[in-house]
């Protein structure tokens, strides 16, 4: 997969249910950094009862994707550096 400025691409994350109806618990790892925090419903794209997509949009592209991740998060700001390497392995596209 391509990557390019703009794009919208699903990151793998385990959940559970938030605090509201359309507010959920998110956490994925990447490497050995974990990320959690708060995605709403129309940021995630459904796998299982406990995996799914969360949405976020490919702002520059080089030696790594830098993406800006939806949601609220506790130890990001919601943009984050990823290795290239890991990005191809881990992401898919997924609608705006």
């Amino acid at each position: 997969m391509d990557f390019n400025k703009g794009d919208f691409v699903g990151i793998p994350v385990t959940y559970t249910r938030g605090a509201f109806d359309d507010e959920f618990l998110v956490s994925f790892k990447v490497n050995e950094e974990n990320f959690s925090g708060f995605a709403k419903r129309a940021d995630l794209q459904f796998v299982d009862d406990r995996t799914a997509k969360l949405k976020a949009k490919v702002l520059d592209v080089s030696e790594e994707i830098t993406l800006k991740i939806f949601g609220s998060f506790f130890t990001t700001n919601g943009i984050e550096p990823f290795q290239a390497s890991w990005a191809l392995k881990n992401l898919n596209q997924m609608a705006a």
